[in-house]
């Protein structure tokens, strides 16, 4: 195997592992939504986000950059609220 090909197979190993980290917060959120569904709550919690972001960007070491991170979790964000509202 060359160099290319270990370095895919290791960018595969870690695309399992986060796809298997997005299914357990997903799944945590359709808890979450059912949760704010029972007490008449908004889904959206713009707040909650910021924190969200705010303390990811404070633990971020790179190479992704903050402006990175907030895309791809405003991303992550967006599907899990609609999980809690039942889309797809």
């Amino acid at each position: 195997m060359n160099e290319i090909e270990q370095l895919r197979k290791e960018i595969d190993k870690y695309n399992l592992k986060i796809l298997e980290l997005l299914n357990k917060r997903a799944n945590v959120a359709k808890l979450i939504g059912a949760w704010k569904v029972r007490e008449g709550i908004g889904t959206h919690d713009p707040g909650r986000e910021a924190a969200i972001l705010k303390t990811l960007k404070a633990h971020n070491k790179g190479p992704l950059d903050d402006e990175m991170i907030e895309r791809i979790f405003l991303s992550v964000f967006a599907v899990n609220v609609a999980i809690q509202e039942g889309k797809k």
